[in-house]
């Protein structure tokens, strides 16, 4: 059994090695794609409760929903940007909520803690062994995403859109899968917020 384990943690270890030297991702194209969306309830990375995916998106133009992994390299790149975008767009009506993965709860703690991230965190999956058994991995494929882990992975909601109930919130949004840059995303945002129409 400590073989098999030691065995895991070498295979493990390579991917993340080969796959943190490899070079950045290329920019992603943010595309419409029909996927079924449907809302969610997860407990929050603080530790303490649960939140709804109806309840965060209350009041919000745009929120966007990013999928990520404590330890992916793409993520880590990624991450500070999208704390800048909410810094400055939250007043405009955007929201931004993460949605761990494939850690355990206590390390996207520490991750959210270390980077300074504010805005809300909540976990679907625990542990590297639910990769092709989450929601995640289901949506990801469902829109066109190959990736080994798919992270992160974006889906961009309008909440005045969403009906008033049922499970499914959307039937098609924005994706992107993969990495956003600066360059690409935030014009899409502004864009869906309206602010170039002023």
């Amino acid at each position: 059994m400590r073989n098999r384990a030691l065995l895991f943690l070498l295979v493990f270890g390579m991917l993340f090695i080969s796959r943190s030297v490899d070079a950045q991702e290329l920019p992603t194209e943010i595309e419409l794609k029909e996927i079924a969306y449907k809302s969610w309830v997860y407990p929050n990375i603080s530790g303490v409760g649960k939140s709804d995916l109806r309840t965060i998106a209350r009041g919000k133009k745009l929120l966007l929903v990013v999928y990520f992994a404590p330890w992916c390299p793409d993520w880590n790149s990624e991450v500070f940007f999208l704390k800048d975008l909410m810094e400055k767009y939250e007043k405009d009506g955007l929201g931004i909520v993460a949605i761990g993965e494939y850690d355990s709860p206590e390390s996207m703690k520490l991750h959210f803690e270390t980077k300074g991230i504010k805005f809300p965190g909540v976990w679907e999956t625990d542990s590297l062994g639910a990769q092709k058994i989450s929601e995640h991995y289901r949506y990801r494929t469902l829109t066109g995403d190959m990736r080994l882990w798919g992270t992160p992975w974006h889906i961009f909601l309008e909440p005045n859109n969403f009906p008033e109930d049922g499970d499914v919130l959307t039937e098609k949004a924005w994706i992107a899968n993969g990495k956003v840059i600066k360059e690409q995303a935030e014009p899409f945002i502004r864009q869906r917020l309206g602010l170039d129409e002023k």
